[in-house]
């Protein structure tokens, strides 16, 4: 322990851990999750009935990207910070908030079912509180409530 010790400071006095550190910019899938997953539960799990009132057969009723999937697409995309991603019915806000916080890109998304977009509003006070609890900096959000057709900051994008 005394050698890792001694190691870590020679690392912290010379620099060299505050430089690799400038240079990481991204964050595990499992820093991911763990952020994610106590905004979800804080912010969505108390009001998730809420989210049931969809007609089913309806055009507006889809399924929910897990973290997994988001974190493969956003690889393969290669998605950067400097890029804009935008979710079109982004439901109660979880893949927008991976994009930029996985990323730190600028992140966008727009929903039209009201009770879903209040709990995105939620996740995201709740994500930002979180960030800031584990010092982490992410891309900014934007939540739009709406059909996107219609919606102009969406359509600026």
């Amino acid at each position: 322990m005394d050698n890792y010790n001694t190691a870590l400071v020679n690392l912290i006095q010379d620099g060299a851990l505050a430089e690799n550190l400038d240079k990481r910019c991204d964050i595990p899938l499992a820093m991911v999750q763990l952020v994610l997953g106590q905004v979800y539960d804080r912010a969505v799990s108390p009001d998730v009935d809420s989210l049931k009132q969809y007609k089913a057969g309806s055009n507006n009723v889809y399924g929910e990207l897990l973290s997994p999937l988001v974190d493969r697409i956003l690889v393969e995309t290669r998605l950067t910070s400097d890029q804009v991603f935008v979710d079109l019915g982004s439901g109660v806000g979880n893949v927008v908030l991976q994009a930029a916080l996985q990323v730190g890109c600028e992140s966008w998304g727009c929903e039209m079912a009201k009770n879903a977009c209040e709990l995105a509003k939620a996740q995201q006070k709740e994500f930002a509180a979180r960030c800031r609890l584990w010092g982490i900096a992410t891309g900014k959000v934007h939540l739009e409530e709406g059909n996107f057709l219609d919606n102009s900051p969406i359509m600026a994008q």
